[in-house]
């Protein structure tokens, strides 16, 4: 039996974490929305360039571990159901204790959270987790060199030139918020997991180095074409386009995601107890985002953290991670409870038979 790639749920980890950092600055705080030319609001593009990877990494994760597991449907069943568990319980909650923060979008997203598209990711997901097997059955019939260049050629295409500040509805990949870029991020995964022994084995501190080098690049070239904009004394210009400049499908994104994945991957753990706390906290991951992303939970934090802004550089960067960290451990305590109770009422086989039922006696009714 091959053993796991304990860099892999330590990357789930750590790209929800991100996730959660990214969002207490730019939801919770709006650190951007300031005058750009200042240590503050410098230091705040740069962690935002180091972590808008969460996504794409995520999505890479899904290509790599995808191309050579099992398709199971009680998978995505599982997913919707912790969509479903996510959007009642925090619905019920917030209209006992903070019910001005439920208007009737909030209750139309949380009452269907898949239609109203409340969590973009999980409704993306669903068209990766539909193609997987075409895609998966494709990238296996493809050679070294075929794959490569389908690879490049989507890099130079949907992440050069398919950016917001040319023109991103040539590809409508919507700054990388779509199914379609997870798809494409699906098959760089797939392409490290099928050709990764052929590339040249950088080290970990290379690679941890090319991505902190990748996100300081991306800093210098947001200056450079945002300083002669009249929005970048007051951060106008980045905090109204933060998906122009931070989007998923960036350059800068994908290869700093790249770049942070070829390194964990090296990463070894042989630690009995530590693996299984790592992978816990993987499989727990998810939750977090589904929590913090709510529309309701996501309008009650708006504008939180403001205040971040005003102390000294280095206290503002430890509130900010700080703060994420709290975020990561709410959230993984909820859904580690959630799990608890999944698992005791063993609701994702119950409903997965459910469906299989209805789908027999569907069919049977046909005949």
């Amino acid at each position: 039996m091959k053993k796991r790639i304990i860099g892999i749920d330590l990357l789930r980890i750590l790209s929800m974490y991100m996730i959660m950092t990214l969002h207490t600055m730019s939801n919770g705080g709006g650190l951007l929305y300031h005058q750009v030319n200042t240590v503050h609001t410098q230091t705040v593009m740069f962690l935002t360039f180091l972590n808008n990877i969460a996504v794409d990494l995520f999505a890479i994760i899904s290509g790599y571990v995808g191309l050579t597991s099992h398709h199971r449907f009680s998978r995505i069943v599982e997913l919707w159901l912790q969509v479903i568990f996510y959007s009642y319980l925090i619905l019920v909650i917030f209209l006992i204790l903070r019910p001005q923060y439920v208007d009737n979008r909030q209750l139309l997203g949380s009452l269907f959270p898949t239609v109203s598209m409340q969590y973009w990711y999980f409704n993306s997901y669903i068209l990766v987790f539909i193609f997987m097997p075409l895609l998966n059955y494709g990238v296996l019939k493809l050679t070294y060199k075929e794959f490569t260049i389908i690879c490049v050629s989507l890099f130079i295409m949907t992440s050069c030139f398919g950016l917001d500040i040319f023109n991103d509805k040539i590809f409508n990949l919507d700054n990388g918020f779509s199914g379609m870029w997870l798809i494409i991020m699906y098959l760089y995964g797939a392409y490290i997991r099928r050709f990764g022994h052929r590339l040249k084995k950088l080290s970990i501190k290379f690679d941890l180095i090319a991505y902190l080098v990748v996100a300081f690049i991306g800093v210098l070239t947001c200056n450079l074409m945002t300083i002669n904009h009249k929005g970048y004394m007051n951060g106008s210009i980045l905090y109204n386009d933060w998906n122009k400049w931070f989007g998923y499908n960036t350059p800068f994104a994908v290869l700093g995601a790249v770049f942070v994945f070829l390194a964990f991957l090296q990463i070894e753990i042989n630690n009995t107890k530590a693996r299984k706390i790592i992978i816990k906290l993987g499989t727990l991951s998810f939750g977090t985002y589904l929590l913090q992303t709510n529309y309701i939970v996501y309008a009650w934090f708006g504008g939180h953290y403001t205040n971040f802004y005003n102390h000294n550089i280095f206290i503002m960067v430890i509130c900010i991670l700080g703060t994420a960290m709290l975020w990561y451990v709410f959230g993984t305590i909820v859904d580690g409870i959630r799990s608890f109770l999944f698992k005791k009422l063993s609701l994702v086989e119950k409903v997965v038979n459910l469906m299989n039922f209805s789908l027999r006696k569907l069919n049977f009714i046909r005949s």
